[in-house]
């Protein structure tokens, strides 16, 4: 079958419509494009809007706590002030109680200390205890504590303890039976630990492994991210826990490596157990809730 080969013309004809097409698609795609960035920015605008707003309300929300936690620690002291005792119930609320019902003045005390540090922030720095609150721990009885972590500048470096020695109170959850068990064991780092007098407090002590992944998740910044810390858990005869805080690992290194060990002291946050709560308080009961006529 014999074709007939294009005329020029047509080719130019075809020509001049691939060029018309071409220029169609690429008004085609700029529009699209100035479509897409048009609602990416509006987009953008209204997350800047909320997030405007959030701040907003944070700034708000942070105000009211911090008004609160005044009036709360100013109605405590005038309370205390007049002879009252002040104590929580089950639930949180604040409550005044018969002089009967307090056992003790280092119960009372307890309980004011309770009161402060129950509207602090972990990251604040708590001069009169000796450094800053790292993390808030519960213990298996209910009871909550906080961990005072001391500035870097009392840091200790050392041995863990004699490679190949075994010491079998070093291995649990709290770290004050850890380093006295490690001392015991005679162990060099802690020496140096036990020594530290930071603002009238002696009772410094190496966090064990759990401790130190509180204060991994909660407070890393509070750490050389470029160093390993000694935890008070021993892994075995040989070995012991350490802890990194730029990635959050742990390992157990040799007994006798020099690592640096960061000192920590705990302050009781919550100084009843369910059994010394007081009972709930009950219709025409003496004792009131804060916030109404306070019964004399």
């Amino acid at each position: 079958m014999q074709t007939t080969a294009e005329t020029p013309a047509a080719q130019a004809d075809a020509a001049k419509a691939i060029t018309a097409l071409r220029k169609r698609l690429a008004r085609w795609e700029l529009d699209h494009l100035r479509h897409h960035c048009a609602d990416l920015a509006q987009r953008l605008d209204d997350a800047l809007g909320r997030v405007d707003t959030l701040e907003s309300e944070v700034s708000r929300a942070w105000d009211a706590a911090d008004s609160w936690r005044e009036q709360t620690t100013e109605l405590v002291n005038d309370l205390q002030e007049a002879g009252k005792t002040v104590g929580l119930t089950m639930d949180g609320a604040l409550v005044v109680m018969p002089q009967a019902a307090a056992e003790t003045t280092a119960v009372a005390d307890a309980i004011t200390n309770a009161l402060v540090h129950a509207f602090t922030p972990i990251g604040t720095h708590l001069p009169a205890e000796g450094g800053t609150l790292g993390a808030i721990i519960a213990r298996r009885d209910g009871t909550t504590y906080g961990l005072i972590v001391a500035d870097a500048a009392h840091d200790v470096t050392g041995t863990w303890g004699e490679y190949g020695q075994d010491v079998p109170g070093a291995k649990g959850p709290d770290g004050a039976a850890n380093t006295q068990a490690m001392a015991a064991a005679g162990s060099p780092i802690v020496q140096a630990v036990r020594a530290l007098n930071i603002e009238g407090h002696a009772d410094w002590f190496i966090p064990s492994r759990m401790q130190m992944l509180a204060l991994y998740e909660t407070s890393p910044d509070l750490f050389d991210k470029d160093s390993w810390y000694w935890t008070s858990s021993q892994y075995s005869r040989s070995h012991a826990w350490c802890q990194d805080f730029e990635y959050g690992s742990s390992s157990a290194s040799d007994e006798d490596d020099e690592l640096r060990a960061r000192p920590v002291r705990s302050i009781q946050l919550q100084p009843f157990t369910p059994s010394q709560l007081p009972q709930p308080i009950a219709e025409g009961d003496p004792r009131e809730i804060l916030g109404t006529e306070v019964a004399a």
